[in-house]
């Protein structure tokens, strides 16, 4: 029996999927549970009650060896984390920022140099790309203020963060969808960074960014996805602090919101995912070699409304298994979003559709349901778990949507 959504989903929450191996998905509190190909998954444990999650991620924040989870608030213009206690436990929400407006993207990554993790935010409001100091296990016991990279990324929509300059510390990458924009900001040292660099302006809508070695030279490419010119692209990191022309994997991702890149096929280079809303397609794109790229290949067209993915091997088999977040999904209700998997079955051959749980509700098709999708071991127990945010909408006095782990 489904539970209906106004007894169940009266906030919006991150929530863990448990992982009990060989591919399914356990929780202690139940919530919803269905069938899928053999597979049983029952679904959610709440993590936080945030009205309006839109994008998580989980890393080492307090330097004790398990993964806590990070948050982005849209509506409260929050950036939230949640620390790991053990045993699929987690402690309350605490807030890094309330100075994001209209929170999009979060990252942890080491910014400063000092082995901890700092934390990274977009907010599409206030045309923010900001850090904040990791001082956990200094004096403070907390992050530090706000430290502004820029407030000119007009409709900021991403964050990310890797050594594009081959430095050895970290620079940070932004999208932004009003101005088409994706640039970097190039890590000075000493907690400092330079202006932006703008490696293109036309990636219209710009939803994504995210950097990989694409053309196996050793550096750090980048990769967009753009939700007006439906578009996946990567541009070359040339050196020299300089990167080439826009190239375009496909601009047939209907409203592409969301693009990946991990060795799907085990042949040792980076191969490329994306999400795109409009035409519901989880796809993948081949990497030939020297910067070339096989056409796009379909894992789902039945991924309603895509909004995130993800890769990890959800079933201990050695290959990286596709995760994605869905808006809206048939079944068991149109009021709920969904996160589903595919088997990597090997050789470039992905399995169907398996749901692991479902969130929202879609209120009238307004909510956006499942918006942000992420897989690390959270419980300590060697596979990988399942994290993933809904952004809420009001109905009356009470909220909608959901942070949970499963």
């Amino acid at each position: 029996m489904i539970p209906s959504p106004a007894s169940t989903f009266l906030s919006a929450r991150t929530t863990l999927l448990q992982h009990a191996g060989r591919g399914l998905f356990l929780a202690p509190a139940l919530l919803i549970a269905t069938t899928a190909l053999g597979q049983d998954f029952a679904g959610g444990i709440d993590i936080g009650g945030t009205h309006s999650a839109v994008s998580v991620t989980a890393a080492d924040l307090d330097g004790d060896g398990d993964e806590d989870v990070l948050s982005a608030a849209s509506y409260e213009g929050k950036i939230l984390w949640y620390e790991n206690l053990g045993g699929g436990l987690f402690a309350s929400e605490q807030v890094i920022t309330s100075q994001a407006s209209g929170a999009s993207s979060v990252y942890a990554k080491d910014l400063d140099g000092d082995g901890d993790l700092d934390v990274l935010s977009a907010s599409a409001n206030d045309n923010k790309i900001a850090w904040y100091e990791n001082r956990l296990n200094q004096l403070e016991q907390d992050f530090g203020p706000q430290k502004l990279l820029t407030k000119g990324a007009i409709g900021a929509s991403s964050v990310f963060a890797t050594d594009l300059d081959g430095d050895g510390d970290a620079d940070v990458l932004s999208a932004s969808s009003t101005n088409n924009t994706i640039a970097w900001y190039k890590n000075g040292g000493n907690k400092q960074f330079g202006d932006d660099w703008l490696i293109t302006s036309n990636a219209v809508g710009a939803t994504c960014v995210y950097a990989a070695d694409l053309d196996g030279d050793g550096d750090a490419d980048v990769l967009s996805a753009s939700y007006t010119d439906d578009t996946i692209a990567w541009y070359e990191n040339l050196g020299n602090d300089l990167f080439g022309p826009r190239q375009v994997l496909t601009a047939y991702a209907d409203g592409a919101r969301a693009v990946h890149a991990v060795d799907l096929d085990g042949d040792g280079d980076v191969d490329v995912l994306s999400a795109s809303e409009n035409d519901d397609k989880i796809a993948w794109y081949e990497n030939l070699g020297g910067g070339s790229f096989g056409p796009q290949q379909v894992i789902s067209s039945l991924a309603d409304q895509a909004r995130s993915v993800y890769a990890a091997d959800l079933d201990g088999d050695g290959d990286l298994d596709v995760l994605s977040a869905h808006t809206y999904t048939p079944l068991p209700s149109f009021l709920m979003g969904a996160i589903t998997w595919h088997e990597n079955l090997g050789g470039g051959v992905f399995g169907w559709r398996q749901n692991i749980g479902f969130m929202g509700p879609d209120i009238g098709f307004m909510s956006p349901g499942c918006t942000s999708v992420h897989a690390t071991d959270l419980d300590g127990d060697g596979d990988a778990d399942v994290v993933a945010t809904s952004k809420g909408q009001s109905i009356g006095s009470s909220w909608y949507g959901g942070l949970k782990w499963f």
